[in-house]
């Protein structure tokens, strides 16, 4: 029911694409056919998640991943003048992972934080180095931290001890599906990662991804 039509406007993308004859028409045209092929993707992922065999990795600049999903979600943040800040430390080592399901767990967080986000608020994105360590007895090992943090209302106890629920969510309203931090939940999983939601009402939330970093060797 989502891949059919999705097909049809991937077809419809790439016609645009390649009839376009304006620089900013191509340049729009060609990010369709990308996303709409990346959704595509995705849609097949989530359709075997539970079953989904992990796939081969390689080295990916979280720079890169944020990048990307800066560009896809500029319009939606200047519509609502919510503004997206970036405080990233140089020189990050790449994380070992798949590129897209990397850009979809921070779409995903950066998505929830704007749709959380009142309008004229702020969304803070911070990439630092950090330590991973899964379980107490194990040696802490390299890694990326991912944060996202927004302003908005918050959440209770109650909420944020279901957040990582498949189909819970609080703004069915506006369409939510909650599938949103499940999906990252899922990845983060299968990443050897790990993911946190730090919120409390009328505070605003955090959520902190934790993913191995590229050491000497091209391993993690």
């Amino acid at each position: 029911e989502i891949d059919t039509p999705l097909g049809v406007l991937e077809g419809r993308a790439r016609d645009l694409f390649d009839h376009a004859r304006e620089p900013e028409s191509i340049r729009s045209g060609g990010t369709l056919v990308e996303q709409a092929g990346r959704i595509r993707r995705i849609v097949g992922r989530l359709a075997t998640l539970s079953r989904r065999p992990l796939r081969a990795h390689r080295g990916i600049s979280p720079h890169e991943a944020v990048s990307v999903v800066l560009e896809l979600l500029n319009a939606e943040s200047v519509r609502r003048s919510v503004r997206i800040q970036v405080d990233a430390e140089r020189d990050l080592p790449e994380v070992l992972a798949d590129p897209d399901q990397l850009e979809q767990v921070v779409l995903n967080l950066v998505r929830n934080a704007l749709q959380a986000t009142p309008d004229g608020g702020t969304v803070n994105i911070r990439l630092s180095t950090s330590e991973l360590k899964q379980a107490a007895n194990e040696e802490a090992r390299p890694a990326i931290e991912l944060s996202v943090i927004d302003n908005g209302h918050g959440m209770n106890a109650a909420t944020r001890e279901r957040a990582f629920d498949p189909f819970f969510t609080t703004r069915a309203d506006i369409g939510a599906t909650g599938l949103g931090l499940s999906v990252v939940k899922s990845i983060v999983d299968q990443h050897r990662g790990t993911v946190v939601v730090e919120s409390e009402l009328g505070s605003g939330t955090t959520v902190r991804v934790k993913l191995p970093a590229m050491v000497s060797g091209g391993s993690s």
